[in-house]
């Protein structure tokens, strides 16, 4: 059987190799990522941009984001080699989940936000400091579901301005908050919004707010919450 040493100089004649941590990947998203799933997509996108000529500035992007108001991995930071503890200040508490509804079109520009806080009733303190021209939503599970996400849309309708002569693309994810809701087809038909979903279980690799914005997002925002932690002790 083939030991360390035979490992280490296997590696060494392979200088292209490296042991790596590789990505939780589900099964469903692993068979679903396929070429002809793919190709299909691409081939509708193709087909709407000819049809409508979209400018970037008409083209968006939709995605959310659950985020704890404990981060629950904190970021790396500098230390000394050898030292066999590290630490770093959390709040003892456990989170909470929030979503949050984040849109940036290919242009780069980004919408407000729309946060989904896990109670009944409105409490406009957690709006505190929010991003410019973000606004809350309320449900008891914290999750995005049919009726805050059309709240949602309307915004949208807002702030992309669609219009008979300047339709809008919307490329989202399949998830029933967004596929199964009559009044959201209906809305954007209404408004000239074109929906388009990407194929299931493939937005790990198509989605470009999943792939490109929600890492960083949560590495600065481990970051942030520390440093509220450290002005507002024993909270």
């Amino acid at each position: 059987m083939a030991g360390k040493d035979w490992l280490y100089g296997f590696l060494k004649r392979h200088p292209k190799l490296a042991l790596r941590y590789p990505e939780e990947t589900s099964i469903a998203r692993a068979k679903g990522f396929d070429r002809v799933a793919i190709n299909a997509f691409f081939d509708l996108l193709d087909s709407l941009y000819s049809k409508y000529k979209f400018s970037p500035n008409d083209i968006y992007n939709a995605d959310e984001t659950g985020i704890l108001t404990e981060a629950n991995k904190p970021s790396k930071v500098l230390a000394l080699r050898g030292e066999k503890q590290v630490g770093t200040l959390t709040s003892a508490e456990r989170g909470v989940l929030v979503t949050a509804e984040t849109c940036v079109n290919a242009a780069g520009n980004f919408l407000p936000p729309m946060f989904v806080f896990p109670r009944k009733k409105e409490n406009p303190l957690l709006m505190d400091d929010a991003p410019p021209g973000s606004f809350a939503v309320y449900h008891e599970s914290g999750w995005i579901n049919k009726e805050t996400f059309l709240a949602w849309f309307k915004k949208f309708i807002e702030h992309s301005n669609p219009g008979p002569k300047k339709p809008v693309l919307l490329i989202i994810d399949g998830h029933n908050s967004h596929t199964k809701s009559l009044e959201l087809v209906n809305l954007a038909r209404a408004n000239n919004v074109v929906l388009l979903c990407f194929p299931p279980h493939t937005t790990h690799r198509l989605q470009p707010l999943d792939v490109s914005f929600m890492a960083p997002l949560n590495t600065f925002y481990e970051q942030e919450t520390r440093k509220w932690l450290i002005n507002h002790p024993g909270r």
